[in-house]
């Protein structure tokens, strides 16, 4: 069964006849009252779009720009801390999302923007991912998208520098395929030349002023436009090079596989920090590009947990570090004295156990921060230190405020081989651990290579809600957990990686929080894949499959990345999955369309059609495999999703749905 869900349109738009944003002055509350009748679901709440997706002070800092979710799908609130009043509400323009803002100077806000649209390839008609930058004018409520005549390539959307010796003005780069290319060919190969263009902010007009040579696919630029280094890339030969502007001779040149270093500001001209995520120099680095010696930038026993370094967003000097703590919340460690003593003062006034400052002005005269604790909303603030007070900007979910959450508990639990695998299990609200055995719902998380951790989950609590205890856990392969266990997953894609899972079920049953008798899966992306893969390697304990956006053949994923051309991401996959040249019967075995006869349970399918990660494709063919082998399943097609559940609409049909696959093949019992 194949069932077509439309998105809710909300009456928040207004636009000229060039598509260009204009303000709509709308309070929160008003549009919280216009989406509720759409809304009427019981679930509504937790599939609201979240507040805080995004946090911005201006150069200046008079205004804040909030990522809100004043209909149903992410939009701006933009707030005047001086005037007051509404906040000025930016929602995007038809058949876009908005996928992040930052504040260019004290009056433009550049706002990202995506949208899928057909074009005609030399391979013929496809979707394609289009990616850019509109500026807009706080002064003048107007905005302008940023290199209109530069239609040469998809992606627009690389901000180089904010230059702000100049605030009228941005430094853009643009990078175009020159040719095309493919792994096992000798003739031809992907090439990559990139620009660098000046553009002015009000009208989008821009004037190339770069053009790179060679392998050089990005340089990096100061505050003020200055250029710093160059980054070079040889796909070919997996080599990754830094060097001064202009040089030939890199100050660093390194072979790499599977993962690339990152490349960040350190806030002086004559050096840069690097990420790497193997080899001997693994952790965060100080580059001097003089002399090209590599320093530790954090201390080492911060080195394999940073997640990224956070810098200065005017100066960007570099600052401190992201980690996570032990409980698994985000948390920033700042090397900036100024930064750490606020925060701590901060903290100790508020009596937040967690927080972190988020943006700040220029002069760091105006702060916004977070605090945090596991399982529940952030709260948003902004610290206005000249005149010593701190206001409040809301919450993650203002729609579940005063409503009762699940707490969410750290443990760990050892696999069946031994290895220790770290975990939560959110209970439902009001239940501790001695009020089980529930019924359980696992949920594998995306990537694979990333991880849940302690933050606001909606999924996870609407599913709490409704008496189950919701296990997630960070099976090996991993991120967070070192690189030991990263490596763990390479070549477990389809086998120890979702054992991790089923090992896990099996210890709540043990531990008396879950119920024995079976449970549920669901899971997203690779997520979807593993409840997929447990409905095979466990067909006599799972009831049910909700797969969202799944991968169902890991294969098609190596045969993606070969067709590309790309040497490093066929690298990075054939860690997990194994070689894209093994034989018929081992891609079988990691193939869920392969094996759809051997799951028993019926099957939810959810899948956007405007997916470019994982095309609804994937979930069209699972669909027919399980129908040919006489399997139940339903599959649900959200119209104008991609693969990230941003409407609030499609995260309310899921949960609805899911929830009546569960009452009817695990209910909650009185």
């Amino acid at each position: 069964m194949v069932a077509r869900v439309s998105p809710v349109c909300f009456p928040l738009r207004e636009f000229d006849r060039g598509g260009i944003m204009k303000r709509t002055l709308i309070s929160l509350a008003a549009a919280a009252v216009m989406s509720a009748p759409a809304f009427a679901q019981q679930y509504a709440d937790f599939a609201a779009i979240e507040v805080g997706w995004q946090l911005d002070l201006s150069q200046d800092g008079r205004y804040v720009s909030l990522g809100c979710g004043a209909g149903n799908e992410r939009s701006l609130c933009i707030y005047d801390l001086v005037g007051g009043g509404d906040p000025q509400i930016m929602t995007p323009p038809d058949d876009a999302r908005i996928t992040g803002a930052e504040w260019a100077s004290d009056r433009y806000l550049l706002i990202y923007l995506d949208t899928v649209t057909e074009l005609n390839t030399t391979s013929g008609l496809h979707d394609v991912l289009v990616s850019r930058i509109a500026s807009y004018d706080i002064e003048e409520s107007d905005a302008a998208l940023m290199m209109t005549g530069r239609n040469v390539t998809s992606a627009l959307d690389n901000v180089s520098s904010l230059d702000l010796d100049d605030p009228e003005h941005i430094l853009m780069q643009v990078s175009v395929r020159t040719s095309g290319g493919n792994r096992n060919s000798s003739i031809t190969r992907e090439e990559i030349a990139t620009n660098v263009y000046r553009v002015r902010l009000e009208d989008g007009r821009d004037r190339r002023i770069e053009r790179l040579r060679g392998e050089t696919f990005r340089r990096m630029f100061d505050a003020d436009g200055e250029p710093i280094a160059d980054i070079r890339l040889d796909e070919r030969r997996r080599e990754f090079a830094i060097a001064r502007v202009d040089e030939r001779e890199p100050v660093y040149l390194g072979e790499h596989t599977g993962e690339l270093p990152s490349v960040h500001h350190s806030g002086e001209s004559d050096s840069v920090l690097v990420q790497f995520y193997e080899g001997e120099r693994r952790g965060l680095n100080r580059l001097d590009l003089q002399t090209g010696e590599f320093t530790p930038a954090v201390e080492e026993s911060l080195q394999g947990l940073i997640v990224d370094p956070v810098t200065d967003p005017w100066s960007q000097a570099f600052v401190g570090a992201g980690v996570f703590t032990p409980e698994g919340l985000p948390e920033e460690i700042y090397t900036d004295e100024e930064l750490a003593s606020l925060r701590e003062a901060l903290a100790g006034a508020l009596g937040a156990d967690l927080l972190n400052l988020i943006s700040w002005s220029a002069d760091r005269s105006m702060i916004a921060f977070e605090t945090r604790e596991p399982g529940r909303p952030a709260a948003y603030y902004v610290f206005d230190r000249n005149a010593g007070q701190v206001n409040p900007l809301g919450t993650e979910a203002p729609r579940l405020e005063g409503r009762r959450l699940g707490d969410q508990i750290a443990f760990s639990y050892e696999a069946s081989d031994g290895l220790e695998i770290p975990a939560y299990v959110t209970l439902p609200p009001g239940a501790t651990e001695a009020d089980g055995p529930f019924p359980l719902v696992v949920m594998p998380h995306g990537g694979p290579q990333s991880r849940d951790d302690a933050t606001f989950d909606w999924w996870a609590q609407a599913y709490a809600s409704l008496g189950y205890a919701v296990l997630q856990a960070n099976f090996r392969g991993s991120s967070g957990y070192g690189r030991d266990f990263i490596e763990a997953g390479f070549g477990e894609f389809g086998g120890k990686m979702v054992q991790d899972n089923i090992d896990g079920a099996r210890h709540l049953v043990d531990a008396g929080i879950a119920r024995e008798g079976g449970y549920c899966t669901a899971g997203a992306s690779y997520g979807g894949y593993a409840a997929l893969m447990m409905g095979i390697l466990d067909p006599e304990n799972v009831e049910c499959v909700i797969a969202t956006a799944p991968v169902i053949d890991a294969m098609s994923v190596l045969a993606e990345a070969n067709a590309a051309g790309s040497e490093i991401r066929l690298d990075y996959w054939e860690n997990y999955i194994g070689s894209l040249h093994v034989g018929r019967d081992e891609a079988a075995e990691v193939s869920a369309e392969t094996r759809a006869h051997e799951i028993e349970a019926p099957v939810l399918l959810v899948h956007g059609d405007e997916d470019l990660t994982v095309p609804v494709t994937q979930s069209e063919r699972m669909a027919e495999a399980l129908e040919t082998v006489g399997g139940e399943v339903e599959l649900i097609v959200l119209e104008g999703e991609d693969h990230y559940l941003g409407k609030a609409s499609s995260r309310l049909t899921i949960l609805e749905e899911s929830r009546a696959l569960l009452e009817r093949a695990l209910p909650v019992l009185e």
